[in-house]
């Protein structure tokens, strides 16, 4: 079957997030060999090729022609991107909504389109039967760091446990401080562990001392360093530091999606622990025991904290996992798999395409198997 893709430059107001929410399955569309692909106008295929060359000034460039010609722009649309595929010449409309939440981004693009995918599609939600789940694709990330990644697989274990993050709020002002108390409980757990660690918090530096300062004390007393930025840390030297972590602990993103981190992770063969099952499902679920062990404790799908002492259980996860090296080998490699099958650029983007291919001849879309090695 013949198949064209254009995507539409005209709809976002913020160039740069638009550009970052799509560069992963646009870098997955372009790696297919034969494949009519373009974005639309002319001028946005510029700037993309500009963006992706590092180009100083590509950016503000795109910015201003956002701002001049803003007659359709909705903020909605910078995690959305519209395609028009043609499959044997029959025009299908595609919408790829990346954004961190659960819910349906943008109800215009959605009344436009035939078939939503959705990046942070959960499983305990009900959707519209035309909206299929995605795989979180990291903007960030390029062949050449894709490459890089994959050959810190063979990174030589130096650590037994690493946890880096960045503190955020809740999503919701009712219940701002959840996601900062949450954060903290794990790493004053973390701390406690007799076991080699590197633990690091990055407190946004727009959050007002006064209100974080009960939280910056007890890191303190925990012993957990913190600061306001990664101090000059590169992005390679950041994955050094993961890839040489026996366990990294990993807690949900924004809003309780599948954080980008993830495919970092999955694409260097770490062995992770969550601090909960994700509540989105990729095309192929990420599962407990296969991929990730769950801490079995994380905020609730309503952002709700659990009580203090379900936080001991993450102790008593992470001290059993690192006794058994058979077990955390078996995840590594289980996600050194997942990745190469499927949730580097090329795969997704074949995935989106064989999903649009079988709507169109009226077909479920297409299941995706396991052959990973089972967790033990």
């Amino acid at each position: 079957m013949a198949v064209k893709i254009r995507l539409s430059g005209d709809y976002c107001r913020k160039p740069g997030t638009f550009y970052e929410y799509q560069h992963y399955y646009i870098q997955g569309f372009r790696q297919i060999r034969g494949l009519d692909f373009n974005l639309e106008p002319a001028l946005v295929e510029i700037f993309f090729r500009l963006l992706d060359r590092k180009i100083r000034g590509a950016h503000r460039a795109w910015s201003i022609h956002s701002r001049l010609f803003s007659r359709h722009r909705i903020i909605e649309a910078d995690h959305v991107g519209r395609y028009l595929f043609e499959v044997d010449a029959k025009p299908i409309r595609v919408a790829l909504d990346s954004h961190d939440g659960w819910k349906i981004r943008d109800q215009q693009a959605y009344q436009w389109c035939d078939i939503y995918f959705k990046t942070n599609k959960w499983y305990n939600r009900s959707y519209p039967d035309n909206v299929y789940p995605l795989v979180n694709g990291n903007g960030l990330l390029d062949p050449r760091k894709i490459y890089q990644l994959k050959i810190l697989r063979n990174r030589e274990k130096e650590i037994d446990l690493l946890f880096m993050t960045k503190i955020y709020a809740s999503s919701q002002k009712e219940v701002f401080h959840n996601n900062i108390e949450h954060h903290v409980r794990i790493f004053e757990i973390l701390a406690s562990l007799d076991c080699s660690k590197i633990l690091k918090a990055i407190i946004p530096p727009e959050y007002p001392y006064e209100i974080m300062r009960p939280y910056l004390d007890r890191l303190d007393r925990a012993g957990v360093p913190w600061s306001h930025s990664w101090e000059g840390m590169s992005t390679f030297e950041f994955w050094d530091h993961l890839a040489k972590a026996r366990i990294v602990f990993l807690h949900s993103g924004k809003h309780g999606c599948i954080s980008w981190r993830m495919l970092d992770l999955l694409c260097m063969g770490a062995c992770i622990v969550c601090d909960l099952s994700p509540y989105p499902n990729w095309p192929l679920p990420l599962m407990p025991e296969l991929n990730f062990v769950d801490g079995g404790c994380g905020l609730g799908p309503d952002e709700s904290l659990q009580p203090l002492e379900c936080y001991d259980g993450i102790r008593h996860v992470i001290d059993r996992l690192l006794l058994n090296e058979v077990r955390m080998n078996v995840i590594r490699r289980n996600n050194s798999e997942y990745f190469d099958r499927h949730g580097n650029p090329l795969s997704v983007a074949s995935y989106i395409i064989d999903t649009v291919k079988s709507w169109e001849k009226g077909q479920n879309p297409p299941q995706t198997t396991y052959s990973v090695t089972p967790g033990l």
